[in-house]
């Protein structure tokens, strides 16, 4: 657009959508208004949670909330730094790298079939645990194998993004009582701003490169950002894979389809343990 239409009028452009995004805000507004209060009953029952209350929300509750915080860090200080790496990296125009910068936006249209299918499997521990692993491989060939295509990294980008955009809000109700989700919401969304500030100031540090016309050094600075996302992603994998443990040990309230495998297991090595007991005993009185 900035290309085709001038910055200025794109900018304006811009201005106009988050003033459509208002409007909207105000429609919402006017029609909770109209909102039986039948409906909102359960709102308004449910107290305002207390530091106690926030406390003893279950401990896979601060993994994920750290987990989500490393890879968000990653998932935007990427997209930031994504179209000036593809213009290095591939000689691409500014016009190229945003289209293909643009692609990984493209899979969110798909939000909702995703969210049908990642309820529809019953792990969501697990499916979020296999995107973060996703991105983590994303990282290593776009810093690492500029052989592959950048087309085929971008649509795995992706891929990677929705899906962990998708489970972090289930997996958020999932591991959230009643009366806290929206306390909790916010404190996952502080902490995920926070680490993503953290991550723009440290990619800003690593690729510096003032007047630095040496293609193979900047393209250098760029793989020591792509290896701190890399080391950022797996932190957050040991914390996915640490709260699935903890999951499927207690409660199986993110993985109920492996906890109910897991009481299947169960029920039947105790039926056989009755039949052969029945069996011995039954040996025995002959």
């Amino acid at each position: 657009m900035a290309a085709a239409l001038g910055v200025r009028l794109s900018i304006w452009l811009g201005a106009v959508t988050c003033g459509f995004s208002f409007l909207c805000a105000v429609g919402l507004v006017l029609l909770l208004q109209r909102q039986e209060p039948g409906e909102a009953d359960d709102y308004e029952k449910t107290k305002i949670p207390t530091l106690t209350d926030i406390w003893t929300v279950p401990k896979q509750f601060w993994l994920f909330i750290m987990a989500m915080a490393f890879i968000q860090g990653t998932l935007i200080g990427s997209q930031v730094n994504l179209p000036e790496y593809l213009e290095s990296r591939y000689d691409y125009t500014i016009t190229e790298a945003g289209f293909m910068t643009g692609v990984t936006c493209l899979f969110n249209i798909s939000a909702p079939f995703l969210s049908l299918i990642i309820k529809h499997i019953g792990c969501h521990g697990v499916v979020l645990m296999t995107a973060i692993i996703w991105m983590t491989s994303v990282y290593a060939l776009l810093g690492f194998l500029p052989a592959i295509h950048p087309l085929i990294l971008t649509v795995s980008f992706g891929i990677g993004t929705s899906t962990i955009t998708v489970t972090m809000w289930q997996v958020l109700i999932l591991l959230s009582p009643a009366s806290c989700v929206g306390t909790l919401g916010g404190i996952l969304l502080l902490v995920r701003h926070l680490t993503v500030a953290f991550t723009l100031l440290a990619s800003g540090y690593i690729l510096e490169k003032p007047e630095v016309t040496d293609m193979m050094k900047v393209l250098q600075s760029y793989q020591n950002f792509f290896l701190m996302l890399i080391i950022m992603a797996s932190t957050s994998v040991l914390c996915v894979m640490v709260m699935n443990v903890l999951d499927v040990r207690e409660s199986s309230a993110l993985n109920s389809r492996i906890g109910s495998w897991r009481k299947s297991d169960i029920e039947s090595t105790k039926l056989i343990a009755i039949t052969r007991s029945s069996m011995k005993y039954s040996s025995t009185n002959k």
